[in-house]
């Protein structure tokens, strides 16, 4: 038996009838037009509103499988899109992101509409048309932050803004433009007294367990492949990040008893001794944070780590943590390749020199039902420390030997408790 090369390999699927096509589009459009008449005799959200909410669904369910049936139709296209426009105010106004939905169902439609009759020649054109708006509506969003040209804030606040937004393409781009700021993370010492125990001198004094609890960490948050549980971390510890307006100015700050009980700690044979971050500006070396986060979102974290991180009331209760968040100050390009560093070695970009700790104050659980510790709330031990909400430096050792290391950790000597800096890598 010969073999006609020429045949298909496969049987074409004939397309659906067009009255068939037709038929189930104009079904989905007819419930969608009668939802919106029901709205015009009764807008409430009772019982109608809801008939209209069904209505609308799955009309627009129906209109759309009329449209898939047959999308090389432009009278499927036209119907669709007709609607949509009708689902527009068939929907209940309470349901506005679905009207705003609609309305770009209706776009979409009308886009598709043209496609479909338009030339070869001109449906290039117009889907390359499409593309250089789409991605000049990122290049607005990634230089909309000030300062913004003019005409860049124009386009970007009457045409891209409202696209942006609803496609969900606005944050990230303007987020992290032009420069992205430092990321921070919380570091806490949980420490938890544990008896009493006696010294080489014969001295009584309190035993207590410590650790060290950073939020987030790596590996223990990385729990899927593009580490999107880490990042979304990094967002609690931005939340406490926000700082009070009223010391973002060296007048306003000058004025504060804080400098004073902070400038006493950095006098030569002062007990403790805390010299001021070399390279930071005075006032931006205290960082009291904004009334929501002092009060309400960072006594919530430490009263979380407590309870996390103790196995029992009773431990809870003999135990204070100190927060310290973690700026981590971007490398600049020739520190990270090493130019311009006196050894010309490249800069770590986990060198601790990199982080800027700010003392988030030291917390302890109080309750007045000790049978329910679980709702414990908590409070700070000292309002009044000398460096609450201030920078703890961690400066360049000015003559390390083989047996130290080349920065100062202040850090530890203030938690009291040694850090392990590389944990944060």
């Amino acid at each position: 038996m010969d073999r006609d090369a020429a045949a298909p390999p496969f049987e074409v699927v004939p397309p659906v009838c067009w009255k068939v096509a037709r038929g189930v589009a104009a079904a989905g459009g007819g419930m969608i037009l009668l939802a919106a008449l029901l709205g015009l005799v009764s807008p409430g959200e009772g019982v109608v509103g809801t008939a209209r909410v069904l209505l609308v669904f799955v009309g627009a369910v129906t209109a759309g499988v009329g449209v898939w049936l047959r999308p090389d139709r432009w009278e499927a296209w036209a119907i669709g899109g007709a609607a949509a426009v009708v689902a527009v105010f068939g929907t209940p106004a309470h349901w506005d992101s679905f009207r705003l939905v609609f309305g770009v169902f209706a776009v979409v439609a009308g886009f598709r509409l043209v496609l479909v009759l338009a030339p070869p020649g001109w449906k290039l054109g117009l889907v390359a048309a499409y593309m250089l708006f789409h991605f000049a509506g990122i290049f607005c969003a990634t230089t909309a932050p000030a300062p913004t040209p003019w005409l860049v804030d124009q386009a970007y606040l009457r045409v891209y803004n409202q696209y942006l937004q609803f496609i969900y393409m606005r944050n990230a781009y303007h987020f992290y433009s032009p420069e992205p700021g430092p990321a921070a993370l919380l570091a806490c010492l949980v420490k938890t007294e544990n008896g009493t125990e006696t010294t080489a001198t014969g001295e009584v004094r309190k035993k207590y367990d410590t650790r060290w609890v950073v939020m987030p960490r790596r590996p223990a948050d990385v729990r899927d492949p593009l580490a999107l549980s880490y990042f979304r971390r990094l967002s609690l510890t931005d939340r406490v990040s926000r700082s009070s307006m009223d010391f973002t100015t060296a007048g306003a700050f000058e004025k504060t008893e804080v400098r004073t009980r902070r400038y006493k700690l950095t006098l030569p044979g002062s007990d403790p001794y805390y010299p001021l971050h070399p390279t930071e500006p005075e006032f931006a070396q205290y960082r009291m944070p904004d009334p929501n986060a002092s009060r309400f979102l960072i006594p919530s974290y430490a009263q979380h780590l407590i309870l996390e991180h103790t196995p029992n009331a009773e431990a809870a209760a003999r135990t204070t943590l100190k927060m310290y968040r973690l700026e981590h100050r971007t490398l600049p390009v020739e520190a990270f390749i090493g130019v311009g560093n006196p050894d010309g070695v490249p800069t770590n970009p986990y060198n601790p020199m990199t982080y800027r700790p700010y003392f988030l104050g030291e917390y302890r659980l109080t309750s007045e039902d000790p049978n329910h510790p679980r709702k414990a709330r908590v409070e700070l031990v000292d309002p009044q420390a000398d460096m609450l909400y201030w920078l703890i430096p961690i400066m360049p050792n000015a003559g390390p030997g083989a047996d130290k290391k080349p920065f100062v950790d202040h850090l530890s000597i203030h938690a009291g408790h040694a850090f392990d800096w590389s944990q944060l890598r």
